[in-house]
């Protein structure tokens, strides 16, 4: 299954966890346009009630990060998450970021 997806003007991009159809995934997908495979990312989700306290959040979250790539952002139909996808070797520093920016602590070493 697809865990994340974006779209644009000019691009589609899913995440997926399960690699096992990768390929199979690729060769049909590249039937429709170029395909790119980037490995080694990590979703970040915020999860919680962003509907009524939703206004600035994205700035929020992208100021506390601002030293980190985001490659995706994901802001639920639900209205409880939001997610981020950015390069796995960046996640320890991105969660201080965030959890410093939310609850004022540095939780992960």
């Amino acid at each position: 299954p697809v865990d994340m997806i974006t779209t644009s003007e000019i691009a589609v991009s899913i995440t997926i966890e399960d690699h096992s159809r990768l390929n199979s995934m690729i060769k049909e997908l590249k039937r429709l346009g170029e395909v790119n495979v980037h490995p080694d990312q990590t979703i970040i989700c915020l999860v919680g009630d962003l509907s009524n306290d939703s206004k600035g959040l994205i700035a929020k979250v992208s100021q506390s990060m601002s030293g980190i790539p985001l490659r995706m952002l994901s802001y639920g139909a639900s209205k409880s998450n939001l997610c981020i996808l950015i390069d796995s070797i960046n996640k320890k520093e991105a969660l201080n970021h965030i959890d410093q920016c939310f609850f004022s602590t540095r939780a992960y070493a």
